[in-house]
């Protein structure tokens, strides 16, 4: 590297520079620079690897944090979607009342919206042509929507919850029964806390959905089934019961005559049917 920057010094024209192994020495030597990256490609090339690791470990953080975003917005969704199910097939009931407006002019319609069995006090007027419909989503997925159509609860009482009138399937009065519908409170809930208290004036029809929840354990124990395996197995005997369960008339049974004919069904066969878990 010398010689080069500076060929015009006397030195190099000792013996010892135009020696053969000199030579040899300066030959591999040049050759030796020549293929060697410099110092900034090794520091490159060593970085490579903690590079890719750590951009791989991102994005695999980054899809975990997506995917669990999706989730919570899927659970929001079905609870939105089960709770217009149920306003929508009757098993929550709202009751609509007229509010005259003294304020509003004569063509001026007015509505107010209550919740049925409920104690609060009557709400202001709503005008009818601002009147949207809004749902209140829960904050966390296992936190529920408050359903003021179906609980009252005074300060210092004890709840009164009506039992829904549009439960008309197993799967529907087994999910009223043990999870409550559409965030509403559960019934086995109610029971264990509050005894008989809550249902008042609602013995006989809790007491026949009781004995069908009694029914479907049973029938689930004896076949060894999952809930929703036996849920569906169930229904199917609702809906296509044995020719001596009933005399003529409506074929399909209700939760009614399910109640107060368990013993007819909670030891029968398998239902003839494929289950597939939805």
């Amino acid at each position: 590297m010398m010689i080069k920057r500076h060929p015009r010094l006397s030195i190099w024209s000792a013996p010892l520079f135009n020696d053969p192994e000199y030579l040899a020495y300066k030959s591999d030597l040049e050759q030796s620079i020549a293929i060697t990256p410099p110092p900034e490609d090794l520091l490159l090339s060593r970085a490579m690897p903690h590079l890719h690791n750590y951009i791989r470990q991102t994005h695999a953080d980054v899809m975990q944090q997506v995917n669990h975003n999706n989730q919570l917005l899927q659970q929001h969704v079905n609870v939105f979607n089960q709770a217009m199910g149920d306003l929508a097939n009757g098993r929550l009931t709202i009751s609509v009342q007229w509010a005259p407006n003294s304020s509003a002019a004569p063509n001026d319609s007015s509505v107010s919206a209550t919740p049925s069995s409920s104690s609060m006090p009557p709400p202001s007027p709503i005008n009818i042509s601002t009147l949207t419909p809004s749902v209140n989503l829960p904050q966390h997925p296992h936190q529920p929507v408050t359903t003021p159509s179906t609980i009252t609860t005074p300060s210092q009482q004890s709840p009164h919850y009506i039992l829904s009138s549009g439960v008309c399937t197993t799967q529907d009065l087994w999910r009223e029964w043990h999870d409550g519908l559409s965030g509403g409170p559960a019934i086995k809930d109610l029971e264990n806390q509050w005894g008989t208290v809550w249902r008042k004036n609602q013995s006989k029809k809790y007491n026949r959905r009781k004995r069908v929840i009694e029914g479907v354990k049973a029938y689930m124990e004896l076949h060894m089934l999952q809930v929703d395996e036996a849920l569906k197995m169930v229904e199917y005997w609702r809906k296509n019961p044995k020719p001596e369960w009933y005399s003529g008339g409506v074929k399909e049974r209700s939760l009614h005559w399910m109640g107060e004919n368990k013993d007819k069904w909670e030891h029968v066969e398998k239902a003839p049917i494929s289950y597939t878990n939805t």
